[in-house]
């Protein structure tokens, strides 16, 4: 299983407030003022190796895109707090980002942010 099918399957069982549906690697239109949806993509999948020549850890970073119907009835910043708090309690650490945008790669804008995260296993 990919870390992202992984993570997507999480997602959608750890009933978070909101969160309309998470997807692997496919984006879909959310008709839902009131729920975000979620997109996971893997970024990178590296192993550390560290003074020996033995594979024992791998470093997964993943990235979230979040959707929102524009305009929104959701407030934003609660429920990008919630996916935070989900991912902290798994181990991932939560990388920069640039903020939110309005993503126009569908006919209709959407409000967006993309995430990023990394784990160690």
């Amino acid at each position: 299983m990919t870390v992202a099918k992984e993570v997507t399957d999480e997602l959608n069982h750890a009933g978070i407030k909101h969160l309309l549906k998470a997807y692997s690697f496919q984006r879909l239109k959310n008709p839902d003022l009131n729920n975000a949806v979620i997109t996971v993509y893997e970024v990178s999948n590296s192993p550390t190796e560290h003074g020996s020549n033995l594979y024992n850890e791998l470093i997964s970073q993943i990235q979230i895109k979040i959707l929102y119907n524009s305009p929104t009835e959701l407030d934003s910043d609660t429920f990008e707090q919630s996916i935070v708090s989900f991912f902290m309690q798994r181990n991932w650490l939560r990388l920069s980002d640039t903020g939110h945008y309005i993503d126009t790669s569908d006919t209709k804008p959407m409000l967006a942010i993309d995430m990023f995260f990394r784990r160690r296993k």
